[in-house]
C-alpha cells in the first residue's frame, strides 16, 4: 500500500449525504442543468481523501443512494444506459436526453429498454412530482398519450 492509499478515510453516512447534496446542488447550476453522475464520487472522493465505501457498506453506491435520497437529493437513472445513475437537488426533475452525442447516433436507432424496466422510471418519476408544492403541481400538464408512449418504450 503507497503512502496515498493509507491516506484514504472512510466518509461517514452524513458525509456522504451532504457530499451528494453539494454535489448535485453545484451540477444543477450548470447551463443546462445536469445531475451529477455517481461515476464521478470515487475520483471527486478521493480528492478530499476519502472514499464512500464504509458509508455505504454492502450495498453499491447506487443502491444505497436510493436509501439514503430523502429530502436531500433526487437519484435519476438514465432508461437505456444503466450504469449511468446520478443525483440531482430534492424537488428537480430530469429527463436524460434521448439522443446520442456520438457521430454514429443519427444512423442508430435508440435502445428501448421495454415497459418492465420503463415503469419504474415512470413511477419515480411521478413519486418525485407528488413531492412538489400544490401550487406547482397546478402548473404541471402531461399528455397522456406522452405517458403511454413512454410506458410503451
Amino acid at each position: 500500500m503507497n503512502n496515498q492509499e493509507s491516506e484514504i478515510a472512510d466518509a461517514t453516512e452524513d458525509e456522504l449525504i451532504t457530499f451528494l447534496t453539494h454535489q448535485a446542488n453545484q451540477a444543477w447550476k450548470a447551463e443546462p442543468p445536469q445531475p451529477y453522475l455517481l461515476s464521478n464520487v470515487t475520483p471527486d472522493l478521493k480528492a478530499q481523501g476519502k472514499s464512500y465505501r464504509g458509508a455505504v457498506g454492502e450495498k453499491g453506491l447506487a443502491q444505497w443512494a436510493l436509501s439514503a435520497e430523502q429530502h436531500k437529493f433526487t437519484v435519476v437513472r438514465h432508461p437505456t444506459q444503466k450504469a449511468k445513475v446520478g443525483v440531482i437537488p430534492f424537488g428537480e426533475v430530469y429527463v436524460f436526453p434521448e439522443k446520442r452525442i456520438d457521430s454514429n447516433a443519427e444512423n442508430e436507432p435508440l435502445q428501448t429498454t421495454g415497459a418492465r424496466r420503463t415503469k419504474p422510471i415512470i413511477v419515480r418519476f411521478l413519486e418525485s412530482l407528488s413531492r412538489l408544492e400544490q401550487s406547482d403541481l397546478v402548473k404541471i400538464e402531461i399528455p397522456v398519450d406522452i405517458i403511454v408512449k413512454l410506458m410503451k418504450e
